[in-house]
């Protein structure tokens, strides 16, 4: 029978890049260290959603899974057309719907990630 582990939170950060809005996730699930980074930037195609998991052996993180730009949650547009991350914004002015259109990427990452794992 399948227990099921959680998703227990290390440390979570969102800080303002050049011309993005940028996150930082650090979380561990069944023994293993899995980093979320997420970059949205100000033009759609540099904006990026990965998620890595820290080899012990070799002491570094690799590359696991990522949500393609193209179906990041917070680039998509609203019923007004706007995208959910707007054009150079600051993570002090962080909207809720903005926020939680970051934490639906950060979702999906994990959700893969548990897939995985």
């Amino acid at each position: 029978m399948e227990t099921k582990e959680k998703m227990k939170v290390i440390e979570r950060e969102y800080f303002n890049g050049r011309q993005s809005v940028e996150f930082e996730g650090i979380y561990e699930y069944k023994g293993h260290k899995l980093k979320v980074q997420i970059d949205i930037d100000s033009y759609d195609f540099q904006s990026s959603a990965t998620l890595k998991v820290f080899d012990t052996k070799e002491m570094k993180w690799n590359f696991l899974v990522k949500v393609p730009y193209s179906q990041m949650a917070s680039l998509k547009k609203d019923e007004r057309d706007c995208e959910a991350v707007f054009y150079q914004r600051k993570v002090d002015q962080l909207k809720p719907s903005e926020r939680i259109a970051i934490a639906k990427d950060i979702d999906e990452l994990l959700r893969k990630a548990k897939q995985i794992l």
